[in-house]
């Protein structure tokens, strides 16, 4: 019995143990920042319109940016994020495209929303012009 005991002790202890994940950022992100700029209560109560903006997967000239200089590339658009999770930023290079990633690093999740501003900073020393898409 005690062997029976020790036995599902340890499976259990070992099972739920939580594993440390080592991720990679993709060799040309440089910096990655987020920022909250409007809570759950502010996305309800902001004109539909602008909110289409956000959700929507192009870019919003009055509120997103995408700069090319000196060979980098600074992007920074606003989004809707589960509002309990941390976030870090990746990337995924396809042809001529970037496909901007936002990787949860919390595991969290909730049914709460927030609006952040994510700015990436990319390294690009052929100065190529690329197709940007958001996550």
């Amino acid at each position: 019995m005690n062997k029976l005991f020790l036995s599902i002790l340890l499976l259990t202890a070992f099972s739920c143990k939580q594993k440390d994940v080592e991720r990679k950022r993709h060799e040309k992100l440089l910096d990655f920042k987020s920022s909250t700029v409007m809570s759950v209560d502010e996305i309800i109560l902001a004109d539909t319109a602008y909110m289409g903006n956000i959700y929507s997967q192009n870019f919003y000239t009055k509120t997103d940016t995408v700069e090319y200089r000196d060979k980098y590339i600074y992007i920074s658009y606003l989004s809707v994020v589960n509002g309990c999770a941390d976030y870090d930023g990746n990337l995924e290079f396809k042809s001529d495209s970037i496909i901007l990633k936002l990787d949860n690093i919390s595991g969290i999740e909730c049914t709460e929303i927030r609006c952040d501003r994510l700015v990436y900073k990319i390294r690009n020393p052929e100065n190529k012009r690329y197709k940007i898409k958001k996550f």
